[in-house]
């Protein structure tokens, strides 16, 4: 019988042939002979006990059956072992992990362990340590690895035994991809004692048996339920079960995730990690056994906050002295004491009104169960087309706010205190009321007209919205004609002129009829015939550019309606705006506000292109990528999907690992499938954004319907590791010019030809509908685009996240095999992607170049100084007054003319301790306290995490036994001796404390500082903060730490206006008649080498 982890302990009919393959296997691999002396330690009941019984009496070894005291005293086993000399055992890894070094001095020389994950070994506490894998079912043992220090995986399958990783679908999945375990080979039991549907379910055919397999009854796998992935070195890894998954907030978690993190925790000798119901929510509560002596869990929270994402953080961290067992050697939860929950969880609540609708809004675009103030917008699974639902969210509750503000503070907590003040100096530019008049394309309109399509009036977007059953048609059809007078563009026709195409807003009146259909007893054929047939001849002449229908009599009692839409008046993100207003529109409810119209942004963009014809050079060298050489071929359709976990992990954990967003993972992915289906690292494709650029203040188009997509060369590069690939592939779409934008606008200046592959994300059309009524859904729409329309393109790539699936369609024009062959390495790229970046956020996300502003610092730069410092907050370029400080300091290390020093007398007792305590708060609130600087290649400021910059420096020296009259002289000693010492620039908080004691009453503060961090300006704001936060730590209460953001803001913008203002001083300098050379007053000779950036 199986222990029963699942709670329902079954009857496994295990095979003789499953007992005889194990027994030989351990004959042959651990050496069972006659007379070697063998511990069998598991119960009887338990089916270890099997794996330690057979064999040993088989091949004649003297075994040893453990009594229940040696299996629950520590040191009762210990001296069993040692006075009867045993040399091999079986132990579960619960209690290894918990006994570790103290089986270093026994008799024991080959030790196997196995039933759970076993935790990272620096040091090895025998000769030979095997780490095992099996289930009952597969005649306990099925995998087997020889440890390693550090190494924890399960190795590869013992003899006559068959391993698979597959997906959801059953279908292989490649190295590194994360799957379920398959198990097949003479190990094979029967399946369970009169319990055939369970068999049935578990046991399946093996589809992947060859005929050699068959011959020797190979012909079934058993599905184990755990998570593993193949390692480079042929190795599984074992990753949990798939019950050990709980849902915290929404999210789905690894429980043996967080326990591993917490075992390579130097002071945690061994962890585990469970889910407990606390005031009606889900939470996750840890238990350490200390390695040695106490463990501050606090560090161990700060810890885990470092390396994982906020809502893998236990609420909780209990220290114990061993791990409780039941009699099989499993955990056993009912055992462990009561949690000691902490002061504070992670998640923090809102702490205002403001807070608190921000918090209720993200909830529901985002579709999670709880969002707390220090959440990250992105980290949840947003994305630049769901910030710009969110915007709308915001405006329908008072709110006003731009994209771009979101992108710029993430968090509520950082978002609430910018809102209030968000765009109220700018006045936005919008056109409300019926508009009219004739203007001109944008570049993507531009480009439609020129493909002269075959059949340009079918060339469509089409979309459905789910509808309660009981809306009337006149309804619809009011709210229709209300909907085409708020959005000018469903107004819209197209006039050709001697110079091209323009387009003309067209008077509100005249729109077409709804459609009505009972889809009962219309088979699924008629259907997509019929709703092909509504959209198949729209006159953009005319204006006739949208149809809308109303279908009716489904199953569940719901209606549909159903909107097409000519693309050249609509996008994707224009799907999501018409589906709420008709929501609005439907209920009752006034429509908001016109949003800046649609020509009003062709205006824009137009504009952008005259002012921003440096860009040209950018994009002739992107467009430089050779193409493949390949004739398009006819027409085919492949589809590459993503599992609902994988699809979750996507949107929710990956993108921490290198603060990414989807679309970075999604084109690292695609970077890896070109190359190995073009051969060559580097290929050019076109990618499709949604074009809502925040180019100009004044412009919003969060509310405007219209055909606004950007399309725009990329050159992606696939590196040997898919770290580097993943990190190239993120800067590289951050030193795109605002997202592709001008591309467009500057496309008639560039002559070479297109890429070939096309590229467009969707985003998640139907994330966070607190409703299943009107949201998008993901039935068929019928035939968009005529057949005849055919693309040039060899690859058009296009995918959403509908209903927690990422699914893709790829047309291809490869050929039949060779589009299934991208289909199929996408696929397996987007998994290898995922996994490889979960990896990461697991052990600690990493920040690259851009995290850090565009242009401010390189990659290998950043490299340098991740491997130098621990913690980097922000990095800025160095003033230009640092620059002339860090020049001097070069150039003169002797001279002590920018070390800065100050002296403060407290006539009062001074409790040193809070004293100490206050100047870190302070350092904690200022970032320039923090502060270092590096000049390897540009001249940086590089400002460090509290934590990372350390405790600021207080020395404290009593001079009260000193006479009176000598203690000045001692102080001025003290003063010259700490000038003396200089500063490193490259060492973080460039300030020194010294706190000398008179007596009790009396105290004298010693600062010294270098001036690059600090003016004097700065001197009574610092001192106040000081001063507030003794007071307050004093008079016992918790001082609000509000960080200082006045510095950061004035490096950004620095930062941002600095072509601005280098070309308003050059305009300066060209009025100068001539300069002075200073270069003789330099005393000392000046290595310029070592200084990459002086500026005059």
């Amino acid at each position: 019988y199986t222990s029963g982890t699942t709670g329902q302990p079954k009857g496994v009919m295990v095979a003789h042939q499953g007992v005889v393959n194990l027994a030989y296997f351990m004959r042959d691999s651990h050496q069972l002979a006659p007379l070697a002396k063998v511990l069998c330690f598991a119960n009887y009941v338990f089916d270890a006990s099997v794996y330690e019984l057979l064999p040993s009496l088989m091949f004649g070894c003297e075994l040893h059956l453990a009594t229940s005291v040696i299996q629950r005293d520590e040191q009762a086993l210990l001296t069993y072992l040692n006075e009867h000399e045993v040399s091999k055992a079986f132990l579960p890894t619960a209690l290894f992990n918990y006994l570790g070094d103290k089986l270093a001095g026994t008799s024991l020389k080959v030790l196997h362990v196995g039933g759970e994950s076993l935790n990272p070994l620096a040091q090895l506490p025998v000769e030979t340590l095997f780490n095992q894998y099996g289930p009952t079912e597969a005649t306990v043992c099925a995998t087997q690895k020889t440890v390693l220090p550090n190494d924890v995986s399960i190795g590869a399958p013992i003899s006559n035994t068959q391993l698979y990783v597959l997906d959801e679908y059953q279908q292989l999945l490649p190295l590194g991809a994360v799957g379920e375990l398959y198990i097949g080979g003479a190990g094979l039991a029967r399946g369970y004692l009169n319990r055939p549907e369970l068999t049935a379910e578990r046991f399946i055919d093996n589809p992947f048996a060859t005929e050699a397999d068959k011959a020797k009854g190979y012909t079934r796998l058993y599905r184990t339920g755990d998570r593993v992935r193949w390692l480079p070195d042929g190795n599984l890894e074992y990753l949990g079960r798939n019950d050990q998954q709980v849902k915290i907030r929404g999210y789905r978690i690894e429980l043996g995730e967080i326990a591993s993190v917490l075992s390579a925790e130097l002071s945690v000798q061994q962890a585990v990690v469970i889910d407990l119901d606390r005031e009606g929510s889900k939470v996750l509560a840890a238990y350490v056994v200390p390695a040695d002596g106490d463990v501050d869990t606090e560090s161990l929270r700060q810890s885990l906050s470092a390396q994982l994402p906020e809502y893998m953080v236990p609420g909780s961290i209990t220290l114990i002295d061993q791990v409780p067992l039941t009699i099989n050697g499993k955990l056993d939860r009912r055992a462990l004491p009561a949690p000691v929950w902490v002061s504070e969880d992670s998640y923090r609540a809102p702490r205002n009104a403001m807070e608190a609708q921000l918090c209720q809004v993200w909830q529901q675009v985002l579709g999670v169960e709880q969002v707390g103030i220090d959440d990250n917008f992105f980290r949840l699974g947003g994305d630049s087309i769901v910030s710009i639902q969110l915007v709308n969210k915001l405006r329908q509750a008072g709110l006003s706010l731009q994209v771009k503000t979101l992108f710029d503070h993430p968090t509520i907590s950082t978002l609430a205190g910018v809102l209030s003040e968000a765009q109220t100096a700018v006045e936005m530019l919008t056109e409300q009321g019926e508009l009219t008049g004739s203007f001109g394309l944008l570049p993507i309109q531009q480009w439609f007209f020129e493909c002269e399509w075959p059949s340009p009036q079918h060339w469509n977007q089409a979309f459905m919205v789910r509808l309660p059953g009981e809306m009337a048609p006149v309804d619809i059809e009011q709210a229709l004609a209300a909907l085409a007078a708020q959005h000018d563009c469903l107004r819209t026709c197209f006039v050709q002129t001697a110079e091209g195409y323009e387009q003309c807003y067209l008077s509100v009146g005249r729109q077409p009829a709804l459609q009505t259909l009972d889809v009962r007893g219309v088979d699924d054929a008629s259907l997509q015939q019929y709703l092909t047939d509504l959209q198949r001849g729209f006159d953009y002449h005319a204006g006739e550019v949208w149809q809308a229908a109303h279908l009716t009599g489904y199953a569940d009692g719901s209606a549909r309606l159903f909107f097409a839409a000519h693309h050249l008046v609509i996008d994707a993100v224009s799907w999501r705006l018409i589906a709420e207003d008709m929501r609005l529109l439907l209920a009752g409810e006034a429509l908001p506000a016109k949003t800046s119209s649609y020509r009003q942004w062709v205006e824009t963009v137009r504009h952008y292109g005259e002012t921003h014809s440096e860009e040209v050079a950018y994009w002739s060298s992107v467009l430089s990528v050779p193409a493949p050489e390949l004739a398009p071929v006819a027409l085919s359709e492949h589809r590459a999907a993503l599992s609902p976990a994988m699809t979750s992990a996507l949107l929710s954990q990956a993108g921490q690992g290198y603060h990414t967003q989807v679309n970075d993972l999604l084109l690292s992915a695609l970077a890896v499938a070109l190359s190995e289906t073009f051969g060559q690292a580097e290929n050019g494709i076109l990618l499709e954004g949604h074009g809502r650029e925040a180019i100009d203040a004044r412009i919003d188009l969060s509310r405007t319907v219209g055909w606004l997509t950007t399309m725009y060369p990329v050159r992606l590069m696939s590196a040997p590791a898919m770290a580097d690939t993943i990190i190239q592939t993120k800067e590289m779409l951050r030193a795109i010019p605002n997202k592709g934008i001008g591309y467009g606008a500057l496309a008639n200046q560039l002559g070479q030809p297109l890429p070939r592959v096309s590229f467009n994300y969707l985003g998640q059309l139907s994330v966070g509908e607190a409703d299943a009524l009107w949201s998008l859904t993901s039935e068929p729409c019928g035939v968009m685009v005529a057949p005849e329309n055919q693309s040039p393109l060899l690859l058009n790539i296009n995918g959403a996240v509908q209903d927690g699936t990422l699914s893709f369609y790829v047309h291809s024009r490869l050929g039949e095999a060779q589009g299934a062959v991208f289909a199929r390495a996408f696929e397996q790229a987007l998994c290898a992607v995922i996994d490889t970046a979960c990896t990461q956020a697991v052990q600690g996300g990493i920040r690259t170049a851009s995290d850090y502003g565009q242009g401010v610092v390189s990659q290998s730069q950043l490299a340098h100084l991740q491997q130098r410092y621990h913690g980097i907050e922000a990095i800025y370029p160095a003033s230009s007054l640092q620059q002339g400080f860090l020049y001097h300091q070069l150039s003169q290390p002797e001279d002590d003319a920018y070390c800065v020093q100050l002296l403060m007398d407290y006539h009062c007792a001074l409790d040193v301790a809070i004293y100490r305590a206050a100047w870190q708060l302070a350092t904690e609130r200022f970032p320039v306290l923090r502060t270092a600087f590096d000049w390897q290649e540009a001249l940086l400021q590089v400002i460090l995490t509290p934590s990372g910059a350390g405790e600021p420096d207080i020395d404290v020296v009593d001079i009260s036994h000193l006479p009176e009259a000598a203690r000045e002289a001692e102080i001025r000693r003290l003063q010259q001796a700490d000038r003396a010492k200089g500063f490193d620039l490259t060492q973080p908080g460039l300030f020194r404390l010294t706190l000398i004691r008179h007596h009790e009453t009396h105290y004298t503060l010693l600062k010294t500082e270098h001036h690059s961090i600090a003016d004097g300006w700065s001197g009574p704001v610092l001192w106040q903060a000081v001063h507030t936060h003794y007071q307050q730590l004093c008079q016992g209460q918790t001082p609000v730490i509000a960080a200082d953001e006045a510095y950061a803001r004035t490096q950004q913008y620095h930062l941002a206006h600095q072509a601005e203002t280098e070309a308003y001083w050059l305009r300066q300098q060209s009025a100068w008649e001539g300069g002075n050379d200073v270069t003789p007053l330099l005393t000392h000779p000046v290595n310029l080498a070592k200084i990459r950036q002086i500026d005059r």
